[in-house]
């Protein structure tokens, strides 16, 4: 491992580089220690990620503790100048180091997008998308569609589902879709949606289950037929027991795939167990729908664990899309409604295409790490390519990850053994 070098060997640098000028010559090759301290060493978590060198280049990626982005500092000789320039970049991605009269030393090609079109082939396999009549749900199974997936497309309104199957077949000629009704708001849907799915596909049918489908911000609080605040009841408790009666249905092979669909916002949330229902104490335009939407990922990272112990191949994974325009949030208040679309004016959200690849990074990509969580690389995660999202501190707490099944088991009246 390359050491860290000595203060006395850099001098201030720019926010972005660093040049310095040798008095002696340089040597006849490079040292193994690294000549330049990074920039912003405060922010900087001193552990070596990935290092590797090319002539006279050398490299070395570091974890940006702030911000929770890889960067690099490139450093090497030529002639009589160093420099350094931090940059985001991709674990594992190529470097290619060049020269030029201008620059002794020139950088391309340092961070790879990833885009849908970097979604590996989907054909032979089957996946079940909720929430996919609008948003990103929508492009979620379109993109899977495109790629030659079957893609399931539930719902608890047919005549938007077909409207949607409508919207895909017109971008994708060759799309093969089933449409099935599912409210998962209701446990009695739920069970019948899977038994729907057991009968016409069959025991280890399904390579990917995307849990997406929510609601938001209802104005007042509201309860469905089994007496559950509707948000955490269709936001979680409904993709719980979904979850659990198509465990028998999925493939257990490497590539099967159950993702949960969170929110940027869960980080300001508190899982309250005295008040999962909003009973104490109901707040519309962020209490109910944060606390549902950490309650996902908490079991996102909580499943993760049970098929770890399991050994088993199906990985669980957890994406957010940032800040997209859907029509997720169409039950708001009209207050809070001017506000979203006051927002949406100063370019702080991104359209629900782009909103979807985090879901598709995590659903196709072998590049996504089983237990990982993903989403938007711009400021705060509102927008941009898919990266490694920001995980609380509790969902990487067992306890309350185990409290939280039990709780999930007695609501849903469902044994859920991995």
């Amino acid at each position: 491992m390359l050491e860290r070098p000595e203060r006395s060997l850099v001098a201030r640098a720019e926010a972005r580089s660093l040049a310095l000028r040798l008095t002696s010559p340089p040597p006849a090759s490079p040292p193994r220690q690294a000549l330049v301290q990074p920039v912003r060493k405060e922010s900087f978590l001193n552990t070596v990620i990935r290092s590797g060198s090319e002539n006279t280049a050398h490299w070395i990626w570091f974890r940006d503790s702030l911000n929770r982005r890889e960067k690099s500092v490139l450093y090497g000789y030529d002639s009589l100048a160093i420099i350094a320039a931090p940059q985001k970049v991709r674990r594992g991605s190529a470097v290619s180091v060049g020269r030029s009269r201008e620059s002794p030393m020139q950088i391309e090609n340092v961070e790879h997008k990833w885009t849908a079109q970097d979604i590996p082939s989907q054909q032979g396999r089957v996946a079940v998308v909720t929430g996919a009549t609008s948003g990103i749900g929508f492009h979620t199974a379109k993109e899977l569609a495109r790629k030659g997936a079957t893609v399931i497309i539930p719902a608890r309104d047919m005549s938007k589902a077909k409207e949607a199957s409508k919207r895909i077949e017109a971008d994708v000629p060759q799309a093969r879709l089933h449409l099935a009704n599912l409210d998962l708001g209701e446990f009695d849907s739920v069970r019948e949606f899977g038994e729907h799915l057991r009968d016409r596909y069959g025991t280890e049918s399904i390579d990917l289950l995307v849990n997406n489908a929510g609601i938001m911000a209802l104005p007042k609080r509201t309860l469905n037929s089994q007496g559950l605040e509707l948000q955490f009841a269709t936001n979680y408790f409904g993709p719980f027991l979904l979850t659990a009666l198509l465990f028998p249905l999925i493939r257990k092979k490497e590539g099967s795939r159950i993702v949960t669909v969170s929110s940027g916002e869960a980080r300001s949330a508190r899982l309250e167990f005295d008040n999962l229902q909003s009973e104490r104490r109901y707040v519309p335009h962020g209490g109910a729908y944060y606390q549902s939407k950490l309650a996902d990922l908490i079991f996102a990272f909580e499943l993760h664990r049970r098929l770890s112990a399991a050994n088993s191949r199906i990985a669980s994974i957890a994406a957010h899309p940032g800040w997209a325009v859907t029509d997720i949030g169409r039950s708001v208040s009209p207050g809070f409604g001017f506000l979203i679309k006051l927002s949406q004016l100063r370019a702080m959200w991104q359209s629900a295409e782009a909103g979807a690849l985090p879901l598709l990074f995590a659903a196709t990509s072998p590049d996504a790490r089983n237990g990982g969580y993903y989403g938007p690389d711009g400021p705060k995660e509102r927008k941009g390519n898919p990266t490694a999202a920001f995980e609380p501190v509790v969902t990487k707490n067992a306890t309350v990850g185990r409290r939280l099944w039990d709780e999930s088991e007695r609501v849903t009246k469902m044994q859920f053994v991995v």
